[in-house]
C-alpha cells in the first residue's frame, strides 16, 4: 500500500491517478488520465461536495441515489451530450 499526500499522483501502467477529496477528509473520487482519455470515478457519496473544475471527462462514473425514496432518471441530454 502507497499513501499519497495530498495533491499526489500515482503512475501505473501508463495511467496517471489522481485522487480528489470528496466532501469529507477520508473520502475520494479517482482521476484516471491516459492515451488522451480521462475518466472520473467516484464511489462514494457525493453529498456536500462542490467539485473545482475537472475540465473535459470522457466518462464520469458516480454513484446515482443511495436514498430510499425512488428519484427520476437524469435527463437524456446530461448522460448523452450532443
Amino acid at each position: 500500500m502507497q499513501e499519497l499526500a495530498e495533491g499526489d499522483t500515482i503512475e501505473l501502467g501508463g495511467t496517471t491517478i489522481t485522487p480528489i477529496r470528496l466532501a469529507e477528509d477520508y473520502v475520494y473520487a479517482f482521476l484516471f488520465e491516459g492515451d488522451g482519455v480521462r475518466v472520473l470515478i467516484a464511489m462514494d457519496e457525493l453529498n456536500g461536495w462542490m467539485p473545482t473544475d475537472l475540465g473535459r471527462l470522457d466518462l464520469a462514473y458516480l454513484p446515482w441515489c443511495s436514498s430510499p425514496r425512488p428519484r427520476r432518471p437524469p435527463p437524456r441530454d446530461l448522460l448523452c451530450p450532443q
